[in-house]
């Protein structure tokens, strides 16, 4: 499917209408199986804050992979062409590719699948499978790494919050980020990152996890913050 019909109908398709049918086939409670709760005001600016400095760490990943798995320049041209077919406005182009993705995509990984794996696995191994499986997902060999270092992140993100909101948010960012300079025809870090702007990036990330978990709630039955709430269940998981 082009980039409209993997928007209006692949992402919609598989992963809402395929999450609305588990919750009902299951009979989950949709507020806690989707982690449908509300945050911290606060919580807003470390994901505006958080999401770029992730993305420009995500661009190191995807460089550091390519040294194991380089990738034809012909492969990532069509690639981008597929992303960024002539006549898609920006406007267009974020809300096909970003927004609805952020919102359908994190209903199914770190929603329901995060749910459905939280009392199977201690906190750092669920966020790691989530984002391995958010990786797989995509097929793409050189994709897998990148990508699953964000689902990884935004496990973690909602791990913090205990909601996912944010890990909505932070994912459509992470997006326009990566496609509207491009589209707008920027050209922003066409040869790369800068080697200065790694640590930078390092100290945004890492800032603003350790502030969500700061102001964060937790997640229910996963961390320390989060027991007690929502579940109704007991759980010994520290």
């Amino acid at each position: 499917l082009a980039p409209r019909g993997q928007g209006l109908v692949t992402l919609p398709g598989n992963f809402l209408a395929g999450a609305l049918l588990m919750t009902w086939r299951y009979k989950l409670p949709l507020r806690e199986a989707w982690g449908l709760r509300s945050v911290h005001p606060l919580v807003w600016p470390a994901v505006l804050v958080g999401a770029p400095s992730g993305f420009l760490l995500g661009i190191g990943v995807a460089e550091f992979t390519g040294i194991f798995l380089p990738v034809p320049p012909q492969v990532l041209e069509a690639f981008g062409q597929y992303l960024l077919p002539e006549g898609m406005g920006i406007v267009q182009l974020v809300l096909l590719l970003a927004i609805l993705p952020g919102v359908t995509e994190e209903i199914a990984f770190r929603g329901l699948l995060l749910y459905g794996l939280r009392r199977q696995l201690r906190p750092v191994a669920l966020c790691l499978v989530v984002g391995i499986i958010f990786g797989l997902f995509h097929i793409s060999l050189f994709r897998i790494l990148p990508t699953a270092y964000l689902g990884t992140v935004l496990a973690l993100v909602t791990l913090l919050t205990g909601s996912i909101f944010p890990a909505m948010l932070w994912h459509a960012i992470n997006n326009s980020v990566a496609l509207v300079p491009t589209a707008a025809g920027w050209g922003l870090f066409e040869n790369g990152v800068p080697l200065w702007i790694y640590p930078i990036a390092l100290v945004g990330l890492v800032g603003s996890l350790l502030f969500m978990h700061a102001v964060g709630s937790g997640y229910p039955g996963v961390t320390k913050k989060g027991r007690g709430e929502s579940d109704g269940r007991p759980t010994d998981r520290e």
